[in-house]
């Protein structure tokens, strides 16, 4: 009952920052973008097939790109709010585990994470839609719960989780938020340069894009997933080392 009312706390707490903005606007806006940009730009593309297109380009954009930033979002405001507030101390005195707290915070960001992925998804569609109704000379053909979607959401949402905790044992290694945020604005740049060649399998921001890559020319893109996977659990261990013995005590 304690860990469900700790749960319902950070929830709260995140919602009043930034995650609420984050979780529909930020993927409504990348559609809203990724949307003017393909249909608008360009009469030429208004045809019979461009749906599958658009949707590849976009959650392609989305993985490689747009991502990394999503989730470094969504780790920021749930770690923000005792950060701003300087309220570590009254945190870590509620006489419950630092690592009970922290993974709290942890399954929120997740969940704000799984969250934007579907709706990306969801307003692809309503885009799709709208654009028939304004055009309807262009079809609707696309599948809403054909199964490749919910692969696709399951290889975005594993491939980030290594991306999540990656950010966290940053943030609270450094003690701070702002900083950690702007590095990974910078490393999801970075991640442009990289993308597809050898070197980028190391390299954790990027692989949903690798893995989505993958997966449209049907190819194995599993080594992305169990590599974040692997992270994420390690980091855990790395994530309670950091909490139990090296936290700065002044914050405390």
């Amino acid at each position: 009952m304690i860990q469900l009312n700790i749960l319902k706390a950070e929830f709260i707490k995140s919602k009043s920052f930034v995650s609420l903005w984050v979780l529909f606007l930020y993927p409504l806006l990348v559609v809203l973008l990724h949307g003017i940009g393909y249909f608008f730009g360009n009469p030429n593309n208004f045809k019979d097939d461009i749906w599958p297109i658009f949707f590849e380009d976009l959650i392609g954009t989305w993985s490689f790109m747009f991502l990394p930033i999503y989730c470094a979002l969504n780790v920021y405001s749930v770690f923000s709010v005792e950060d701003y507030t300087n309220n570590w101390k009254n945190l870590f005195s509620m006489g419950v585990s630092r690592n009970i707290i922290l993974n709290h915070k942890f399954t929120i960001a997740l969940l704000y994470n799984l969250i934007g992925n579907i709706s990306l998804f969801l307003y692809g569609f309503i885009l799709m839609f709208f654009l028939n109704y304004i055009k309807p000379e262009i079809p609707v053909f696309i599948d809403i719960m054909n199964p490749i979607n919910i692969k696709l959401i399951f290889i975005l949402f594993t491939c980030s989780l290594g991306i999540i905790m990656f950010y966290s044992i940053i943030v609270l290694w450094v003690q701070s938020v702002i900083y950690p945020f702007i590095l990974f604005v910078f490393m999801s740049f970075f991640n442009l340069f990289i993308v597809l060649k050898k070197i980028s399998i190391y390299y954790p921001l990027s692989a949903p894009g690798n893995a989505i890559h993958k997966l449209f020319g049907k190819e194995q893109y599993s080594i992305y997933v169990w590599i974040s996977i692997t992270i994420f659990f390690s980091g855990i261990l790395i994530l309670n080392l950091i909490v139990n013995k090296y936290f700065n005590k002044s914050k405390l």
